[in-house]
């Protein structure tokens, strides 16, 4: 049952750091402190050299062809989160029009960024539920500033917690 793997890995991680998740993620002052301890199963994966982010054992990047930015996935049995990192990402403002939608500041690896959430049945009926990360800037080109959104769609909301303690974990190299 995918839902439960959410659930498992919540257990293993233990309620305290979903706590201090939460309590650091609402207040940008110390949402950059040192995070918890992570499972011991949890991996660092990199995408392509351009950031990267501790995940459960067995997730794996994906990349893909972008035109002009970077593009790819994180993939595990029971997720997938899709990114974009360069000047265009998307920075999900469309989304305030999605039922039950949510956005909340947050700091990860002193970059400012913002967590969204909402119900979207419309885009996966097995999936309804949307939770992105969009990094307005983090870096500069002679172009302009570089961005970067990470996104997914999950089962149920018992997920936004378990893909919110891997956003915590995202590291620009």
């Amino acid at each position: 049952m995918p839902g439960s793997f959410a659930v498992s890995a919540l257990k293993r991680a233990g309620i305290g750091f979903v706590s201090i998740l939460f309590l650091t993620a609402s207040d940008p002052a110390i949402a950059d402190s040192p995070s918890p301890e992570l499972p011991a199963d949890w991996v660092r994966v990199s995408a392509g050299g351009a950031f990267s982010l501790m995940a459960p054992a067995g997730t794996a990047f994906h990349p893909a062809q972008g035109v002009d930015s970077t593009v790819g996935s994180f993939q595990a049995p029971d997720f997938k989160l899709s990114f974009d990192y360069g000047r265009y990402s998307d920075s999900l403002t469309h989304m305030s029009s999605e039922a039950e939608y949510e956005t909340r500041d947050i700091v990860v690896d002193g970059k400012t960024a913002y967590i969204v959430t909402s119900f979207v049945p419309q885009y996966s009926a097995d999936r309804p539920y949307f939770i992105g990360i969009h990094f307005p800037e983090v870096g500069e080109t002679a172009m302009g500033p570089t961005k970067l959104t990470v996104y997914g769609l999950l089962e149920t909301v018992d997920g936004y917690a378990l893909v919110e303690a891997i956003f915590a974990t995202i590291r620009f190299d």
